[in-house]
């Protein structure tokens, strides 16, 4: 593997990381013989990001069916060690 398409890897790995899952592996800028680990890498990392997206929708659902609800809710967690 090129030393530059490792630092092509380990930059976008790492944007990624910190929460850029826009980030992707500029595949014209690696070598031919590793353009295929440049495409599962940014198949990943958009795998992530519609992840994240469903999670947020989830969540945006839940949090406005809480919200019409007509009378108060009360959520217990049978795990909290406060409430035993």
């Amino acid at each position: 593997m090129a030393k530059d398409d490792l630092a092509v890897f380990k930059s976008v790995l790492n944007e990624a990381a910190r929460g850029d899952l826009a980030a992707r592996v500029d595949l014209s800028k690696i070598g031919e013989e590793n353009r295929i680990l440049g495409e599962s890498i940014n198949s990943t990392i958009g795998s992530m990001k519609e992840r994240e997206e469903e999670l947020e929708s989830s969540k945006a659902f839940l949090d406005s069916t809480l919200e019409s609800l007509p009378i108060g809710l009360i959520i217990y967690r049978a795990d909290d060690p406060d409430k035993k």
